[in-house]
């Protein structure tokens, strides 16, 4: 009971993405079934006509090969993700994480209890208790994106590439890895990301502590940094690297890995962030008397 009432925004929050989460997963589940009826329909006039075609052939020879002719789980995840329903999540994602992280936090911080502890704790233990208390709530927010993995793997069963790949349509890198190793570094790197947002909320915190202001300039803060990213990273840096722009450095479209093509571009860049932004808070939280009187000034 004490967990829920400590961690009521999380858990609300996290019952909203698994409800958003699944409704993209049905619209991805019922696309692709429409598509996988379409090859049936296909197979069938095929036999019935007996056509020797190279698209013909390639049914009845794999008809009965379900991991050959259906999407594997990767690709029903990441369509899910990137359906319609869910994609704007995206663009609020650092709310939906500094909202329930900082909450909390800003409270304590309005509160006079603050004051009251840091005249009985260190205050090094008292923000990295801070801190912690702040990052375990990420986990709780990483539990709808494990939700609609298992709800990918529950409908495709698989790992086997060959559909997409033989599609046409858009795929990652992740053809080329080890499904363990991939889903190893996709909740690592997307844990980071979330630390980066959590530390972004936890710098705006550090003058302001109304939950309401924090998660709006949060977000106006998020825009500025991506679009930094965007022009000097993508734009310039780009074009000695790469010869031309790259979205390689695009901070809303972290959920699918959209920003990467490689592992070391997947994993760089959200510890580059994680590094920099932990070096800000330690530097803005270095002074305990300049805290407390912020703390005294919003109470």
């Amino acid at each position: 009971m004490n967990f829920i009432k400590k961690n009521y925004m999380s858990l609300l929050i996290m019952f909203f993405l698994i409800i958003v989460f699944t409704l993209g997963f049905l619209k991805s589940k019922k696309d692709f079934d429409s598509m996988y009826s379409s090859s049936e329909y296909t197979y069938l006039y095929c036999i019935k006509n007996n056509l020797d075609n190279d698209r013909c052939n390639y049914l009845i020879e794999n008809h009965n090969n379900k991991e050959i002719m259906t999407a594997d789980t990767f690709t029903v995840f990441f369509t899910s993700l990137m359906s319609q329903n869910n994609s704007w999540i995206n663009y609020i994602l650092i709310i939906l994480i500094v909202l329930p992280t900082l909450f909390h936090f800003c409270k304590l911080c309005k509160s006079k209890m603050t004051i009251n502890i840091l005249d009985r704790k260190q205050y090094s233990r008292f923000l990295r208790n801070i801190i912690i208390d702040c990052y375990k709530k990420i986990w709780i927010l990483i539990i709808p994106i494990v939700l609609l993995f298992i709800f990918s793997y529950v409908y495709s069963e698989h790992f086997n590439y060959t559909y997409i790949i033989n599609s046409g349509a858009y795929y990652s890198f992740y053809v080329n890895l080890n499904p363990v190793v991939y889903i190893i570094l996709y909740v690592f790197c997307i844990f980071l990301f979330f630390i980066f947002f959590t530390n972004i909320g936890l710098i705006i915190a550090r003058k302001n502590h109304n939950i309401i202001i924090v998660v709006i300039e949060s977000f106006l803060f998020f825009i500025v940094i991506d679009i930094i990213l965007e022009l000097v990273l993508g734009l310039i840096i780009s074009n000695i690297l790469y010869n031309g722009f790259s979205s390689r450095f695009n901070l809303v479209n972290i959920l699918n890995i959209g920003y990467a093509q490689n592992i070391f571009e997947m994993i760089t860049l959200p510890v580059c962030l994680v590094i920099i932004s932990f070096i800000i808070l330690k530097i803005i939280y270095k002074s305990k008397e300049k805290f407390i009187i912020d703390c005294e000034k919003n109470n």
